[in-house]
């Protein structure tokens, strides 16, 4: 999948204090909470929870390892690509996946970057 990923972090007022996929991240990191440490994918639908996902970096070709352990993105998008709220009564759901400091930072993303997403 290639589109675009937002970066998350506990406070940003979309994400949660625990991971989407409770029993996954307890077997994976012992415990379902947030972590900015943990090398986490979100994304809405496939691929399910637990797998291995390389996530590229279009415009540097950086690629990370992370586990789909959460869902989203569901922040809403208005053209300018900010984040303005969780419904989208005037925007849309541009992003394909959210990427936790640690992702983000491996592949050099500022903030809506696009990727590649990568699983078996």
């Amino acid at each position: 999948a290639t589109g675009i990923a937002t970066t998350y972090y506990a406070g940003d007022g979309h994400s949660g204090s625990t991971l989407g996929c409770v029993a996954e991240s307890r077997r994976l990191f012992g415990s379902s909470r947030f972590r900015l440490g943990l090398p986490v994918v979100a994304t809405r639908g496939v691929p399910r929870c637990g797998t291995l996902v390389v996530v590229e970096n279009a415009r540097t070709g950086a690629r990370a390892l992370a586990i789909r352990a959460d869902a989203g993105p569901y922040g809403c998008y208005r053209d300018s690509g900010r984040t303005v709220e969780l419904r989208c009564s005037n925007g849309r759901r541009a992003a394909i996946a959210d990427l936790t400091e640690r992702v983000a930072q491996e592949i050099g993303a500022r903030g809506h970057e696009k990727v590649r997403l990568r699983w078996r």
